[in-house]
């Protein structure tokens, strides 16, 4: 931006970045390096069925594309992707999404190249590229949120598994008696270490509690509250429970913990550290750094914006 020709100023060529969350919607402009021009968030609404979610896409779309130099859209979703042919493949947080093949729908909506993959991924992508995993070569971010999100990047490629479903460490089983997860088994990670998890945690230790979400449990911890700082504590230290799995199994050189809990990080990091350092095998001491997002809720938005110049390149754009 600020080039000028006889008939005015050059208007910068940018993507469109997209994160379909369980709660949120967020999209952002981004240049080629990576920075958030402009940014817009709205509700998800999953409640309202898939083609009241389409409609608001199509008109959050538009909103960036109609004015701006916007040349491809890359988008992030919270669910299972088949990334070959861009369509879902199931997602617990958004009903009615299954075998919806979303990347065409979406191009043939704007008529542009679109990028589609699981909304973790790009968060891990985002991370890597411009955030607090910027100079590691193996990058797992973590994105605690309704539910919780995991994406690899090895290299600088995410890794997807040879089904392309790697990185579901959400609905790893920590606890075969616990509670009943969305995707049917008991004790998943996202059952203790999500923002429904911990609301969920809360309503079961204080059924007449007054939190009626997630950032009111922060806001209380941060006035004194013992039993929000308890939430917060137990939380920290099943977050390290799923982190762990993530260490043995991948031993990466950096964990990023993102999403909308990551907003208590103060709370809960000192329990998630102690309880990573607390095993035999010293995993606390073997080099793996574990940070807070510095993208905060541009990761996905940043990672997606990521894939859409990656389509532009392969198309010789």
């Amino acid at each position: 931006m600020g080039a000028e020709t006889e008939l005015g100023p050059l208007v910068e060529e940018t993507v469109l970045g997209i994160d379909i969350g369980g709660t949120r919607v967020k999209a952002g402009r981004v240049g080629r390096n990576g920075e958030v021009l402009e940014n817009r968030e709205i509700p998800t609404g999953s409640k309202r069925g898939r083609s009241a979610l389409m409609e608001d896409l199509r008109v959050l779309g538009d909103s960036f594309l109609e004015n701006q130099n916007v040349r491809a859209v890359g988008v992030g979703f919270a669910g299972l992707i088949d990334f070959g042919e861009g369509a879902i493949l199931s997602s617990p947080n958004l009903p009615g999404w299954d075998g919806i093949p979303l990347q065409k729908e979406l191009r043939d909506t704007w008529g542009c190249p679109v990028y589609l993959d699981n909304d973790a991924n790009c968060a891990a992508l985002g991370e890597a590229w411009r955030g607090a995993g910027e100079g590691h070569d193996s990058v797992v971010t973590v994105t605690l949120g309704t539910g919780i999100g995991v994406g690899i990047v090895l290299e600088g490629r995410v890794w997807r598994g040879v089904t392309g479903t790697a990185g579901e460490f959400g609905h790893i089983s920590l606890d075969p008696l616990g509670p009943e997860c969305s995707c049917g088994q008991k004790g998943c990670w996202e059952v203790f270490a999500s923002a429904t998890g911990l609301m969920a945690e809360a309503g079961r230790r204080c059924p007449d509690s007054s939190f009626s979400s997630a950032y009111e449990i922060y806001e209380a911890a941060g006035g004194g509250d013992q039993v929000a700082c308890q939430l917060l504590e137990d939380l920290g230290r099943w977050v390290a429970r799923g982190v762990r799995v993530i260490c043995f199994s991948l031993d990466p050189s950096c964990v990023v913990i993102g999403g909308g809990v990551s907003g208590a990080w103060d709370f809960f990091s000192p329990f998630l550290m102690e309880e990573l350092s607390s095993n035999s095998l010293g995993l606390g001491s073997r080099g793996v750094s574990v940070v807070r997002t510095e993208l905060k809720k541009d990761a996905a938005v940043v990672g997606a914006a990521h894939g859409a110049w990656e389509v532009l390149e392969s198309l010789g754009c």
